[in-house]
């Protein structure tokens, strides 16, 4: 079973902002904790961070070369290799996210490269409703990205482990349509492979006149009813013009295949290749979320290290960290050790029954962020542990009672 950060979203928690303005949650997958950050939106000199170095040697097919569509003016979903070397770029950029756990690898989504350790993909492919009626949600763990994955085989640029997860809180509240993430690298592999840019395009009218290409990894055609199967072993090309288009999305009439969430939506304008769109759920006519002016600049301010955004001030969390809780021993026979964030003092612990009935609660008050959780008789089975302090999620943990 895949193992989760869990992290609750019970709406009168969550941490108020400053000035309206938007935050972002980073997950540390090697800390194992997520943080609050400002989104830094001020605008940011990027010439630097632009893929200025890698020059337009492909020229995206002609539309008549591509197999057309009978309901967009997208085309149909056709093998890239059928166009480009896919270790060549702008292809080489393209990369395959999954998340691997010992000898199983689990399909994930699509994505791209825009900057030398940064992928760009949508926030659903890297977060799993844990227990939807409690409104638990948790950071999939151990992802991967493969650049240039294609026929089944990793390429020449191999795979490389996903550090920092960024998206939107208000997203992860279900407080907002903003389904974008960037993913931080533990190596530079876009050096090698390349990377494509980000913008935002505020004219509509623009927006549909301007061609695009996009490459995924689409996988289970037949979930969605499509009449082609796919297997997520090939990267796959279509390219186009958008069917329609509003302050949201950059709209393509065709299904979305399980797997292509997350890829780009890739124009090649006077800004070279570039990033306008992320591909999120399958709805037919809102295909793409559409970057806007403040989340180009927050994620591109990230990359611009100097630039990074300031923790917010302790309001009603300590040090502003959501961490998750350890229990020892698990099963419980007589009593369990709960450890923590050392500078917490106090503990409210819950604990729910398969049935989602609070059955237990206590204050507990620990020494150096341990507590000691005596088991009063509680029914042999198996239950849900919530922590808190001064009513603000901590973490959360299955456990169980044995006698």
């Amino acid at each position: 079973m895949k193992r989760l950060l869990l992290i609750s979203i019970v709406l009168n928690l969550s941490i108020r902002s400053f000035a309206q303005e938007e935050q972002l949650m980073v997950f540390d997958v090697n800390d194992n904790i997520s943080l609050i950050k400002f989104a830094n939106s001020s605008e940011v000199n990027i010439s630097d961070i632009k893929s200025k170095n890698y020059k337009a040697i492909w020229q995206m097919p002609n539309q008549a070369m591509l197999s057309p569509s009978k309901v967009s003016r997208f085309s149909e979903m056709q093998a890239s290799m059928n166009f480009i070397n896919t270790e060549h770029y702008p292809a080489s950029a393209a990369v395959k996210i999954v998340s691997i756990n010992g000898d199983t690898t689990w399909d994930k989504c699509s994505g791209m490269l825009v900057g030398d350790k940064y992928v760009l993909t949508a926030a659903h492919c890297v977060i799993n409703e844990v227990d939807e009626w409690r409104e638990i949600k948790g950071f999939i763990p151990n992802m991967y990205v493969k650049p240039a994955y294609d026929k089944g085989r990793e390429s020449r640029y191999g795979r490389v482990k996903v550090d920092k997860i960024y998206i939107y809180k208000s997203y992860f509240l279900g407080k907002s349509k903003k389904d974008i993430a960037l993913l931080e690298l533990s190596e530079p592999i876009g050096e090698k492979a390349g990377w494509v840019n980000m913008d935002y395009e505020e004219n509509n009218q623009k927006a549909l006149s301007t061609r695009y290409y996009n490459f995924s990894y689409p996988m289970d055609g037949a979930r969605v009813n499509y009449y082609r199967d796919f297997n997520g072993d090939t990267m796959y090309f279509k390219a186009g013009y958008a069917d329609l288009v509003s302050q949201q999305y950059i709209g393509i009439n065709s299904i979305g295949i399980p797997g292509e969430s997350g890829s780009l939506l890739i124009a090649d304008d006077d800004n070279a290749f570039t990033a306008y769109g992320v591909r999120n759920f399958s709805e037919m006519n809102y295909s793409f979320y559409r970057l806007k002016k403040d989340e180009v600049f927050a994620f591109y301010n990230i990359m611009n290290r100097s630039n990074f955004p300031k923790t917010e001030e302790p309001r009603n969390v300590s040090n502003s960290i959501l961490k998750g809780i350890t229990i020892y021993p698990n099963p419980i026979f007589e009593r369990a050790i709960i450890t923590t964030n050392p500078s917490i003092e106090q503990l409210q612990v819950s604990l729910f029954d398969l049935n989602s009935t609070e059955v237990y609660n206590v204050t507990l008050t620990g020494n150096n962020g341990k507590f000691t959780l005596e088991n009063y008789n509680l029914p042999k089975g198996n239950y849900f542990l919530i922590a808190k302090q001064n009513n603000l999620y901590l973490g959360a943990t299955k456990v169980v009672i044995a006698k």
